[in-house]
This record gives structure tokens, C-alpha cells and sequence, in this order.
């Protein structure tokens, strides 16, 4: 199963991300209001993913992404924000950043963007398309 953290400053975001990302058999292994917690639940679970708010008080998401590029983890993290500056989402790709998903969450744009990022990670095979037969070897 894939393993992640959400890291947002509004439990309500929260909420409604982590239920989205159980309905496609992600496990939750632990919520973060700013980045401190962030990055202490990232070295105690080592996930896979880490979904990342941009704009937190304090540090920002992008602190974040800094510090955890520096202690090459190896996490993938996929920044979730309504912030949709071209600016900040280049400085989050060229901090390490996966992907971008953008507020007020499309559950369908969400689904798909995870599953093909999980793919390209090597998370998840992907389904076979059609016309193949998913028992050949």
C-alpha cells in the first residue's frame, strides 16, 4: 500500500484530501499543520508521498521542500495549494516537487493526477490498456 503524509494548516483541507486519497487505497500515515511537523513525521514514517501545502504560516511549503531535498528522502511530494503563480510552481518543481494539485480539490483531478504520478514513481503498475491481456508475462 502506498504510504502518506498531508501537511496542511486547515484541518478542513485536510479532511477532505485524506478522504479522497483513502477512496483510492492510500494510507494516511500522518497529518502535519506546519512544516516542523512535517518534516518530523517524514524522517518517523518515511512515506511514499508527502502532499504539501504551499502557503503555511511560518515556513512555508517551499521551506519544506528545501529541507527535504537536503536530507535527500527520496519522498515524493506533491504540493497541494490554490496558489497558481507559474513563479511558485516552478520554484516547487525545481525545489523537487512532483506535483501540483490545485484548490478547491476536483476529486476526479485528483485521482488521476496521484494514480499517474504513483505510476511514474514505480508505486503502482499501470492498468493495462486496452486489448492487452494483463496474465501475459
Amino acid at each position: 500500500m502506498i504510504r502518506a503524509i498531508v501537511t496542511d494548516d486547515s484541518p478542513a483541507t485536510r479532511r477532505i484530501l485524506i478522504s479522497i486519497l483513502k477512496r483510492i487505497s492510500i494510507e494516511i500515515v500522518a497529518e502535519a499543520d506546519n512544516a516542523d511537523q512535517a518534516v518530523a513525521a517524514c524522517l518517523e514514517h518515511t512515506p511514499d508521498l508527502m502532499f504539501l501545502d504551499v502557503v503555511m504560516p511560518g515556513e512555508t511549503g517551499v521551506d519544506v521542500l528545501r529541507r527535504m531535498r537536503a536530507q535527500e528522502s527520496g519522498i515524493g511530494v506533491i504540493m497541494v495549494t490554490s496558489v497558481s503563480d507559474r513563479d511558485i510552481v516552478e520554484c516547487c518543481r525545481e525545489q523537487g516537487a512532483i506535483g501540483y494539485i490545485l484548490k478547491p480539490f476536483r476529486h476526479t483531478r485528483i485521482v488521476a493526477d496521484v494514480t499517474r504520478l504513483c505510476v511514474e514513481r514505480g508505486l503502482l503498475v499501470p492498468p493495462p490498456t486496452s486489448g492487452e491481456d494483463p496474465t501475459d508475462a
